[in-house]
């Protein structure tokens, strides 16, 4: 079990309203945490999880935890935002059919 020292959980929709940059600068791990499930999945920042689960050292990390649906777009959208802080530039998934359409 994670201890909750340095861990913060909020909702998809606290992040989407514009609630994200400090937080998400900040952590040393990302998961995403199946609103209904419970399951949890590191989505950034694993070899730190990683290392720190390995030695006991789980409240050295900030982490954030993003409750969401893994079923819906959710979890792509996370991804895309934690990508958009790291480069500073929006996330390209490589589909350029909406450009396609535009220009014609």
């Amino acid at each position: 079990m994670v201890s909750d020292f340095g861990s913060t959980t909020m909702s998809i929709d606290d992040l989407r309203a514009g609630n994200l940059g400090d937080l998400l600068v900040e952590a040393d791990v990302v998961m995403a945490v199946d609103a209904t499930t419970r399951e949890e999945e590191v989505i950034y920042g694993r070899c730190e999880w990683e290392l720190a689960t390995e030695t006991g050292h789980e409240e050295d990390l900030v982490i954030l935890r993003v409750e969401l649906d893994m079923e819906s777009g959710d979890l792509e959208w996370l991804v895309d935002a934690i990508e958009t802080i790291e480069t500073g530039e929006p996330y390209d998934d490589g589909d350029d059919s909406e450009k396609d359409e535009d220009d014609e």
